[in-house]
């Protein structure tokens, strides 16, 4: 007599781990795709912010011959106030902390040194970048020139 082998209907464990391994690949690989997205579009959106600052400081030393004293949160006054000194800089989908300055797109704090004495037309600003840390305007730091 010959024995007849009858499969049930059904997958075997091999199927199941193999089919729940392409679907992890898978999964993995979206996730990938959707962080490197993520951190390009903070990058862009932080120049885009950085570009727009640069342009209004260039305006308002343009204007008054200086560039605005101070820091971040002294910068975001003199931009944004309507009027005799005010540039009139959008903040319009830009994040400001609770001391008054404006963010990058990681949470920190824009750095930015103008002229405390008035004397010269020069500024420093740019992002810490991704690692939230000060490289000068080196290294990760996101700048516009």
């Amino acid at each position: 007599m010959s024995q007849r082998v009858f499969r049930r209907g059904g997958s075997c464990l091999l199927e199941v781990l193999i089919a729940a391994t392409l679907v992890a690949l898978g999964v993995l690989a979206v996730l990938r795709a959707w962080l490197v997205a993520r951190d390009q579009a903070r990058h862009a959106h932080t120049r885009a912010v950085l570009s727009s600052l640069n342009a209004s400081l260039t305006v308002y030393r343009c204007e008054w011959g200086c560039t605005p004293p101070g820091s971040n949160a002294d910068m975001v006054v003199v931009l944004t106030t309507r009027g005799s000194m005010g540039i009139c800089f959008s903040m319009t989908g830009k994040k400001v902390n609770d001391k008054g300055e404006l963010l990058d797109a990681w949470g920190t704090p824009f750095m930015y040194v103008g002229d405390s004495k008035r004397q010269t037309k020069r500024w420093r600003l740019y992002s810490f970048g991704p690692n939230q840390k000060d490289d000068l305007g080196e290294g990760d730091d996101v700048t516009v020139r």
